[in-house]
């Protein structure tokens, strides 16, 4: 043992010999001690409240692993069915609604199937959207350059160069 742990080790055989004897402490004991020292009372609470509250706050793959983080660390305290359906409450509901509409959801696994094919979409989508604004944004400059009314305008600098103002 190290550090605290050394310390507390080292203060529970004094205060306890005849009962911590090495000789006689089977794993059992050391298990109970150790616990009763260094186990959080209050973590199995912690821990599902934390899990009942627990939304995508950002970009969904960070979710995803610390969804996956918490529930392993949960373990059997709830079912699987429990957290599939915490997993869904807890995404970002344009991507809970596209995994809500799959009638064959029936894992997590398949859930984050789907949330994923939605995020991927709609990252596609954006960068569509993205690439069509440039364009559009490329369209407006050459519209206000040939005018709207079909007639050229030439730039103040072109103009200069060739003379064509005072």
């Amino acid at each position: 043992m190290e550090k605290s742990a050394s310390i507390w080790w080292q203060v529970t055989l004094k205060s306890n010999p005849a009962t911590l004897a090495v000789a006689t402490l089977t794993w059992a004991l050391l298990k109970h001690e150790m616990e009763q020292q260094f186990v959080d009372n209050d973590r199995e609470r912690k821990l599902l409240a934390s899990f009942s509250d627990f939304k995508q706050l950002n970009d969904l793959e960070s979710y995803i692993t610390n969804f996956q983080k918490l529930t392993l660390e949960l373990g059997t305290l709830i079912t699987d069915e429990i957290k599939l359906w915490q997993f869904i409450k807890g995404l970002k509901p344009h991507i809970r609604k596209d995994v809500l509409k799959d009638h064959n959801l029936n894992t997590i696994s398949d859930a984050i199937i789907i949330a994923e094919r939605t995020n991927a979409a709609e990252k596609f989508a954006d960068n569509f959207k993205d690439y069509k604004n440039k364009n559009n944004y490329k369209k407006k400059i050459l519209d206000d350059f040939n005018g709207t009314d079909g007639n050229v305008i030439i730039p103040l600098k072109t103009a200069n160069e060739l003379k064509l103002t005072s």
